[in-house]
């Protein structure tokens, strides 16, 4: 294996794009590592810091090599391919993005990772003894970064333009939230008040009041059925009129009304029920509890409807602090600019397979140690992928 550190190569230019021979992948940081709070991430996105995301980096190298490493090896000897190239920092059209890293990648470590995975990972059907890692060299480069260029220079102490919409976006919501917990914070008093005890609404004057108003226009359900849902006797004369419903006898609907709203009107102070008025008071128009049930029951209805709903409320850009640490690619700039001793890298490995004599494919492994056989293809459409077979 071969470890070269110096090579010219100058981020944001043109290297070779995917074909065949070539895979290219960019750096990003596992989404499930970002264990930092929503303050946290905007505080990096605002402070263009990149404390702490060494180890992320790090970690996130080791887990790509863990995957990639196999999976191209195998891929490249099974499709034909004699020298195959497996580049970590530059993008699919080609482009040189460079791995962040502050001071100097962990070389060795990451070798020595390199050298582990290639041996654990592949295997060949004969169980044939091969140094897997004698057909790879692996290069270090170290990337040319201008930051005398105004295009570069423009980023210090600046912020992403995502991030600085996603924090016009936030205010706008933070502003809807408040407003809409206003609104259920008063709902909810207003709810808490219809919620009384009916011995406290009847005897409470607001809600006495109320429960009158209520009393004047409501027509008991008892009196809009239908011919057809109910055995019904009806007697009418011009001030007074007699309903029989299903066997029970109701009384003079304005007779009773009258009663109840006098009382209401009165000083009367309410009792509360006892366990067998409690029983009957829903069914007898003269008794002000039934009113007073009537409107609580219509009242909860009516609020329910009007009740606020904050879920109705999105930010779907609430992840947006977390995306963009998390792709790389966008922070580079902002990181190069203002953090000091900051380096952007390159991983090469390059398989080569010229002296390699060996008559079966090789298969590889990393998900739940489930081998599988791929081989490197052009698609129809000419793009290069691994495409698993059988054998």
């Amino acid at each position: 294996m071969e470890n070269k550190k110096e090579e010219e190569y100058i981020y944001g230019e043109f290297t070779n794009g995917e074909d065949l021979e070539t895979e290219n992948k960019t750096c990003s940081l596992n989404s499930s590592d970002l264990k930092f709070t929503l303050d946290a991430a905007e505080n990096y996105c605002r402070t263009n810091s990149f404390e702490d995301f060494n180890i992320l980096v790090h970690k996130n190298l080791k887990k790509k090599l863990k995957h990639y490493c196999p999976k191209y090896w195998a891929g490249f000897i099974n499709g034909g391919v004699i020298n195959g190239k497996l580049t970590l920092g530059v993008d699919d059209w080609g482009i040189i993005r460079g791995i962040p890293y502050i001071g100097e990648l962990p070389y060795e470590d990451l070798k020595d990772k390199i050298k582990k995975y290639l041996n654990l990972y592949l295997q060949n059907e004969k169980n044939i003894k091969i140094n897997y890692e004698e057909y790879v060299e692996i290069k270090f480069i170290k990337l040319k970064y201008n930051e005398s260029e105004p295009e570069i220079k423009k980023y210090n102490k600046q912020q992403h333009p995502e991030f600085l919409r996603y924090l016009e976006k936030k205010k706008e919501y933070d502003e809807k939230i408040r407003v809409v917990r206003e609104e259920f914070e008063n709902w909810k008093v207003r709810y808490s008040f219809i919620q009384q005890k009916l011995v406290n609404l009847l005897n409470n004057s607001e809600s006495r009041i109320l429960i009158l108003d209520f009393m004047r226009t409501f027509v008991p359900e008892e009196h809009l059925l239908t011919f057809s849902e109910y055995n019904y006797k009806i007697t009418v004369s011009e001030y007074n009129y007699k309903i029989t419903v299903s066997g029970y006898n109701y009384k003079n609907l304005e007779e009773d009304r009258n009663f109840v709203v006098k009382l209401l009107e009165s000083e009367h102070k309410f009792q509360p029920l006892t366990g067998n008025e409690s029983r009957e008071f829903f069914v007898d128009r003269q008794n002000p509890y039934c009113w007073a049930y009537e409107w609580k029951e219509h009242k909860c209805k009516e609020l329910m409807l009007d009740r606020p709903s904050p879920s109705k409320i999105l930010f779907p850009e609430v992840n947006t602090p977390f995306n963009l640490i998390n792709s790389v690619v966008n922070m580079i700039p902002y990181w190069m600019a203002n953090n000091e001793n900051m380096n952007l890298y390159l991983i090469q490995i390059v398989f080569r397979f010229d002296k390699l004599e060996i008559d079966k494919s090789i298969k590889w492994s990393y998900y739940n140690k489930k081998w599988v056989y791929s081989r490197r293809i052009l698609l129809p459409n000419g793009e290069p992928a691994n495409m698993p077979y059988d054998v």
